[in-house]
């Protein structure tokens, strides 16, 4: 099986910390506990990024177990992975990018 390059955007990596912060603010070990479940994902990308569906044009989306947001990606042809964001579902979806 072919591994794939994570690549995560400034944007990507702030919303990471952001989302962190807010979480570990309300409860202690919570911002802990968001990251896990992010990196969670990143690796599943990492060997197979294919299990998520393309939901807009070429990017796709994958949900982060046990909290309310996604991590928007795109596969390039060089197998790399691009995180464009990890999104709250209560956000303008027109937001995302």
């Amino acid at each position: 099986m072919k591994k794939f390059q994570v690549v995560i955007l400034e944007k990507a990596f702030q919303e990471i910390e952001n989302a962190r912060d807010f979480y570990e603010n309300n409860q202690i070990n919570l911002g802990s506990s968001f990251t896990n479940e992010v990196f969670s994902i990143l690796e599943t990308l990492e060997s197979n990024p294919l299990l998520f569906p393309v939901k807009f044009k070429n990017m796709r989306e994958a949900v982060i177990n046990k909290f309310p947001f996604v991590v928007i990606f795109e596969i390039l042809p060089n197998n790399e992975i691009i995180v464009l964001s990890v999104f709250h579902f209560r956000r303008n979806p027109e937001d995302k990018l």
